[in-house]
């Protein structure tokens, strides 16, 4: 579903991020179809199972590929919230690429 060049770029964001100051961790998961599941709660779901972040900070993301369904939701914890509230995540008129990009280069 990715190429192992995005895959690569991705991993090395995510060993960035889960350095101090970030301290913050990323998971991205791609799934060929949610089979009717609601995509915001398949993420939580995952992002419940998983325990993204570490114990204490909630400093987790979990970007969600839903490649059939066309969806991609993105899970943030409590400890990122101030950095990537779910209201600018719902921007229609801003890619959700561009804002995690922004917000990696904000955190390192």
């Amino acid at each position: 579903m990715l190429s192992s060049q995005t895959i690569e770029r991705i991993d090395r964001i995510c060993v960035q991020l889960d350095r101090a100051p970030a301290n913050a961790q990323i998971a991205v998961v791609t799934v060929q179809t949610l089979n009717g599941a609601d995509a915001a709660d398949y993420a939580n779901d995952i992002e419940t199972k998983w325990k993204i972040g570490r114990k204490g900070s909630d400093r987790g993301v979990l970007i969600l590929l839903a490649i059939s369904d066309h969806k991609r939701p993105i899970d943030v914890e409590y400890g990122l919230e101030g950095i990537l509230p779910d209201g600018k995540l719902a921007t229609s008129g801003e890619k959700w690429s561009q804002i995690c990009a922004r917000t990696i280069s904000t955190v390192l």
